[in-house]
């Protein structure tokens, strides 16, 4: 099976846990819309495209992971969701788009009746979206992490996120923001930017990410935080897994036991590092 079907269980109430299946490349319209009851989502690392509304009206839903593979997402593929929380788009050298879509106004996708939930972003890749501000007016989002593959972000993106405390970026070289709203209204005085350490002149020197002038501070996470999350953790295990799977590309960093290639001893290494070994 390689597509579920448009509406195929849109309005599920009773379904608490979705699982799509490795293989499922694309979700069409309102597949799982409205399955008020599900707590969790577990998406594959084959899907692709996510279509319009495929996923809106989870209300129990708290915590969203999109995978590396996905390339496109649909208008309001995750609108309305009332208890999501924390938000997690995996690392990518690619794009992720959002398509056909339209400028999301004053609140944001992920927003639910007006009244956005979200507390925490890691946004590992760049992305492009048909007119702005696709997290606008996230006003309960405090905490904002930008993976390092991250270049580009666009207009608006995090307008009226009023409630921003700290923004992470892990790219060496700062991402361009096309225009200069892209963080308007957050308080820049309040709100610290952590960038790798080296890099604090440059972003001091970047358009839009200078205003945080005062509150740029030097933050450097460790070469085993292969997923880029912040945090050496099991998704970092799983990252490593399938660099020697093949499944994600090798970088030097995930030699962690230093005999010069990544294979099981690296694995056996990060998990005594996690475990305080």
């Amino acid at each position: 099976m390689r597509n579920i079907g448009k509406s195929a269980f849109s309005g599920c109430k009773n379904v608490q846990a979705i699982t799509i299946p490795e293989g499922v490349t694309t979700i069409e319209e309102c597949t799982f819309q409205a399955c008020a009851a599900a707590k969790t989502l577990k998406l594959p690392a084959s899907l692709k495209q996510i279509n319009a509304s495929a996923f809106s009206g989870l209300d129990a839903l708290t915590e969203l992971v999109i995978p590396a593979s996905v390339d496109t997402i649909g208008t309001g593929a995750f609108c309305d969701m009332g208890a999501l929380k924390t938000l997690k788009i995996e690392d990518s050298q690619s794009t992720l788009k959002f398509a056909n879509g339209q400028d999301y106004g004053a609140h944001g996708m992920f927003s639910y009746e007006h009244q956005p939930a979200l507390e925490e972003a890691y946004i590992g890749r760049s992305w492009t979206v048909k007119g702005n501000g696709l997290f606008r007016g996230h006003t309960a989002l405090t905490n904002l992490t930008f993976g390092a593959k991250v270049d580009k972000i666009p207009a608006e993106s995090f307008y009226d996120c009023t409630g921003l405390e700290e923004i992470h970026a892990r790219p060496t070289t700062p991402p361009v923001c096309t225009g200069g709203n892209v963080f308007k209204n957050v308080n820049k005085l309040t709100t610290y930017l952590y960038v790798p350490t080296a890099s604090i002149d440059l972003y001091k020197e970047a358009l839009v990410w200078k205003d945080f002038y005062d509150n740029i501070r030097g933050e450097d996470v460790a070469d085993a935080d292969l997923n880029g999350d912040g945090s050496i953790n099991v998704g970092d295990v799983t990252t490593l897994v399938n660099m020697i799977l093949g499944k994600t590309e090798k970088v030097p960093a995930a030699d962690l036991n230093g005999d010069g290639s990544i294979n099981v001893g690296d694995v056996t290494t990060l998990v005594n590092m996690i475990l305080g070994k």
